[in-house]
């Protein structure tokens, strides 16, 4: 559903989306040092 989203639109959103996909997995990151 994501991936359709972002395929439907421009490059500066799917950059954005990929910035917060990264944001979580450092989140969870730290989650699990913690």
């Amino acid at each position: 559903m994501i991936h359709v989203l972002l395929k439907a639109n421009n490059r500066q959103t799917e950059n954005v989306a990929s910035y917060f996909g990264w944001q979580k997995l450092f989140s969870d990151f730290l989650r699990q040092e913690s």
